[in-house]
C-alpha cells in the first residue's frame, strides 16, 4: 500500500520502513499530540486532519530531518500547535490552515525549520511565529491570519500583502515584524477585537482599516505607510504612543469615513510627493508636515492637536481647515486656498 493513517506518534528513524507513503494524521476522538520522526524515510504527502472531540488542543510536531510535502492547495485541519523543525513543502495553490477547535485562538504555527511554499496564497486561522532558525520561501504575495504574526527572527519574505481578520473566532492580533516590511496591511477584525504593533512597522503599500480596533501601544511605536491610508472602522485607530507616518516617494491619499483617529500624524514624503485627502478628515491628535506636500483638496480637515509645518508644504485647498490648538509654521510653507482656515489657538510663524 501507499497510504497510512495514524492518531499518535510515528517514529521510523530505526529499522526498515518503506519510502513513498502518504501519511494522514486523523484524530476525531479525544485529545492527542502527534510527533513525526522520520530518520532517512521519505514521504509523498502529509495530510493533517487533526480534529478534536473534547475541545482541547491536538498538537503536531515535525521533527528535524523530516521532509513533509503537503501537496497542491492543501487544507491542514488542526486544533493546536503545528511545530515544524524539519521541512514543509507546498507544491502550488493556497495553503489553508483551518482551526477545528471550539477555542479558535488555539491554532498556531511555529517554524524552526524550512517552509518552501510554491503556491499563491496562505490562509492561517490562527497565528504564526518564525523561529531563529526558521526559513520561509514563498512565491505568493498574500497572507491572512486571525492571530499573532511574529517574523522578527529567522528569514521571512518582505512585501506580502497581509490581512488580519476574524471570519470565525475571537482572536486579537499582535504584529512583531523585526526587519520585515509588508506590501500592504488590512485590519478587518470583528466586534471590538484588536490589532496591535510590537515594534516599528512599514507598509510599502496601503494600510486599510476596515473593522476592529488598532490599539495604542504601551511605548512609542511608528507605523510607516508608503501607500494610501483608509479607515472605515467605526472604532479607534491608535493613541498617543502610535504615530502614523506617511512616507515614501509616491503620491498617496488619506480617507476616514467612520471612527476615530487618536494618533499623531506625520507627513514625511520624499521627492516632493503629495498626500491628499480623499474624504473629509478629522484627527484627535497632532498633524506635522515635515517633507512633501499635504493637500486638503476639496475636503475639510479638522485637527484637534497642534498643526506644525517644519518642512514641505501644507496646501489648504477649497474646503475649511480647522486647527483647534493652533498652527506653527517654521521652515515649511503654509498655502491658503479658497476655503476658510480656522485657527482656534496660537498662530506662530518663524524661519
Amino acid at each position: 500500500g501507499t497510504t497510512m493513517s495514524l492518531m499518535g506518534n510515528l517514529n521510523v528513524s530505526s529499522g526498515t520502513f518503506p519510502n513513498g507513503t502518504a501519511i494522514t494524521i486523523s484524530n476525531n476522538r479525544g485529545d492527542q499530540d502527534v510527533t513525526l520522526t522520520c530518520g532517512s524515510v521519505t514521504f509523498t504527502q502529509l495530510i493533517i486532519s487533526h480534529t478534536t472531540a473534547g475541545g482541547g488542543d491536538n498538537n503536531v510536531t515535525i521533527s528535524s530531518g523530516c521532509t513533509m510535502p503537503m501537496g497542491a492547495s492543501p487544507t491542514s485541519v488542526l486544533a493546536g500547535l503545528l511545530t515544524n523543525n524539519g521541512t514543509i513543502t507546498v507544491a502550488s495553490g493556497i495553503w489553508t490552515l483551518s482551526n477545528s477547535s471550539g477555542s479558535f485562538g488555539s491554532l498556531a504555527i511555529t517554524n524552526n525549520g524550512t517552509i518552501t511554499h510554491s503556491g499563491s496564497g496562505w490562509v492561517i486561522q490562527g497565528g504564526y511565529t518564525n523561529g531563529a532558525s526558521g526559513t520561509v520561501t514563498y512565491s505568493g504575495t498574500t497572507m491572512s491570519l486571525m492571530g499573532n504574526l511574529n517574523v522578527s527572527s529567522g528569514t521571512f519574505p518582505s512585501g506580502l500583502t497581509t490581512t488580519f481578520d476574524n471570519n470565525r473566532g475571537d482572536q486579537n492580533s499582535i504584529l512583531t515584524p523585526g526587519s520585515v516590511t509588508f506590501g500592504g496591511i488590512t485590519i478587518n477584525k470583528t466586534s471590538s477585537l484588536t490589532f496591535g504593533l510590537a515594534s516599528n512597522t512599514t507598509s510599502t503599500g496601503a494600510f486599510i482599516f476596515t473593522a476592529g480596533i488598532v490599539s495604542n501601544p504601551a511605548s512609542p511605536i511608528t507605523l510607516i505607510v508608503q501607500g494610501n491610508y483608509s479607515q472605515a472602522s467605526t472604532l479607534t485607530f491608535g493613541g498617543s504612543n502610535l504615530t502614523l507616518s506617511m512616507e515614501g516617494s509616491s503620491a498617496a491619499t488619506m480617507s476616514r469615513t467612520a471612527g476615530t483617529i487618536s494618533s499623531p500624524i506625520i507627513i514625511n514624503k520624499s521627492g516632493g510627493a503629495t498626500v491628499s485627502l480623499a474624504t473629509n478628515f478629522t484627527t484627535g491628535s497632532t498633524l506635522a508636515v515635515q517633507a512633501g506636500t499635504f493637500g486638503g483638496a476639496t475636503f475639510t480637515n479638522t485637527v484637534t492637536g497642534l498643526v506644525t509645518v517644519s518642512g514641505g508644504t501644507y496646501s489648504a485647498g477649497s474646503a475649511t481647515q480647522t486647527f483647534n490648538t493652533g498652527l506653527t509654521v517654521s521652515g515649511g510653507t503654509f498655502t491658503g486656498g479658497s476655503g476658510t482656515t480656522d485657527i482656534n489657538g496660537a498662530l506662530t510663524l518663524s524661519s
